[in-house]
């Protein structure tokens, strides 16, 4: 059981009555929406009791703090989340992952760009108290990621405080290390559906970026991820990359200190797009007749632009 204690002047400890929420809909949800750093620095609420046909879906929100920002789902609960919550939110992520225009709609009618929106939802299940089995069981779930937050509300005077316990689950036995998802061309082809051309459009992509670092001597590491391949320091940090951005070709990205550095734009790009808030810019590379040379003043700025943020070049 959570309590909350002041302590007076004279170290005398007061106990903070606990303000549970009446209901879900009314009052945790509002108070969620009034205050959205509960839920993560950056995250932004755009979905409020979105209808999917099996029932209504109390939050849709993105975590902007990521890289690529990333699809919440938000499931509100004002007494013990247990493990009967766990098959709603299962038919709302299921219908999610299969309406992706939808989504797109909604994050477009609130003024977010969903080229940079993983659109395959985590699972956030608020509530006062989670049950372990809940917990338990969502580590069965592979298909897709859980987050749970235990949320209590205490008054202090006219004034709210608010304690939030992020749950996590742990085996009782240590079965096996969890390491990053692993990801290669053919799975990009296989579990991505990315066509055999664009495949090979990639390869060639990567091939020269590692060209490139070769003749300027530079020792990144390239990596593979879900949807991109950067570049990285051994700090890991990226600093430039390919990407599956567009519906065609494939992208190349860097990251820069500014939009503007007096750089010419390739004359092959047929999309270019900056991310201020990553310090990224994006270039479609529409086809193997590209020519890549016109990137060379900007692998140089985004080398040398990450060595100084990082520290690597002090």
């Amino acid at each position: 059981m959570t309590k909350l204690f002041r302590i007076g002047a004279e170290s005398t400890a007061e106990a903070l009555a606990e303000a549970p929420f009446i209901d879900e809909v009314g009052d945790l949800k509002t108070f969620l929406k009034s205050n959205p750093g509960l839920l993560g620095e950056r995250v932004r609420m755009f979905g409020d009791e979105v209808d999917t046909g099996l029932g209504r879906i109390g939050l849709l929100a993105i975590d902007q703090s990521l890289e690529q920002a990333k699809l919440l789902l938000i499931e509100l609960k004002n007494v013990p989340a247990d493990t009967n919550i766990l098959l709603q939110v299962l038919r709302y992520a299921s219908w999610v992952s299969a309406n992706p225009d939808s989504i797109k709609l909604l994050l477009q009618k609130d003024g977010v760009k969903t080229d940079n929106v993983d659109l395959k939802p985590r699972i956030v299940i608020v509530a006062p108290e989670i049950i372990d089995e809940a917990l338990e069981l969502s580590h069965f779930i592979a298909a897709f990621e859980f987050s749970f937050l235990e949320v209590k509300r205490f008054e202090l005077g006219s004034e709210f405080l608010a304690v939030v316990n992020a749950r996590l689950h742990t085996p009782d036995k240590v079965t096996a290390v969890t390491m990053q998802e692993e990801w290669d061309w053919d799975r990009y082809e296989r579990d991505l559906k990315i066509s055999a051309d664009r495949i090979e459009l990639a390869k060639w992509l990567v091939s020269h970026v590692q060209e490139v670092c070769a003749e300027k001597g530079w020792s990144l590491q390239f990596r593979f991820r879900k949807n991109y391949t950067p570049f990285q320091t051994a700090g890991s940090w990226n600093v430039f990359g390919t990407e599956n951005r567009w519906a065609k070709g494939w992208c190349i990205w860097l990251k820069l200190p500014a939009e503007e550095l007096g750089l010419a734009v390739p004359s092959w790009a047929d999309q270019v797009s900056w991310l201020k808030e990553y310090h990224q810019i994006y270039f479609n590379v529409p086809n193997k007749h590209a020519d890549l040379g016109e990137l060379s003043r900007y692998f140089d700025e985004a080398y040398a632009y990450v060595a100084k943020v990082s520290g690597a070049g002090s």
